[in-house]
């Protein structure tokens, strides 16, 4: 396979992906709003095989800090052995150890000084090819994203598909 069906099927299988989770996120949307206070369902193909367990989740209660610093005054105000006072590095400086050391290709401070501890300078392959869609890509992608769940439906409702039986 050469380098350009490599990325043509990569393009397709990540356009198909990206409108098959839309096509998924929209379903459980709409079946959150259906849902409401009835439980799970479990739908079934013909034969009467369950396929999953399509469930509301309870709401779930959850605390956010917001701010980080008024909660330490507090804390550190009236539980003062619940309070941790840990040095840390400023982030505009660090940003600039950072700068400094990339252009370097080593550990190196802005004076020059190399080989500090707790840095180090790595270069990372890329992960994985990006893929970009065109809007053209993603409508033509909808499209077939439309058709085979058009023909999943049918195939699970026994019908034909793409006009064979």
């Amino acid at each position: 396979m050469s380098l350009t069906d490599h990325a043509n099927r990569a393009a397709v299988l990540h356009l198909m992906a990206e409108a098959f989770t839309t096509a998924a996120k929209n379903e459980k949307t709409a079946t959150l709003a259906e849902m409401t206070g009835r439980g799970t369902l479990y739908p079934t193909l013909p034969d009467g095989t369950e396929i999953a367990a399509v469930t509301v989740p309870r709401s779930a209660t959850k605390v956010v800090i917001t701010d980080e610093r008024a909660l330490a005054d507090w804390v550190a105000e009236r539980y003062p052995t619940e309070v941790e006072t840990v040095p840390v590095v400023r982030p505009a400086f660090l940003e600039q150890l950072k700068n400094f050391s990339k252009a370097a290709g080593e550990p190196c401070a802005p004076d020059g000084t190399l080989d500090i501890p707790g840095m180090e300078v790595v270069t990372a392959p890329p992960a994985a090819a990006r893929v970009t869609p065109t809007e053209h890509g993603r409508q033509l992608a909808e499209q077939i994203v439309a058709q085979a769940q058009s023909n999943a439906v049918g195939y699970l409702a026994g019908r034909e598909i793409g006009g064979q039986s």
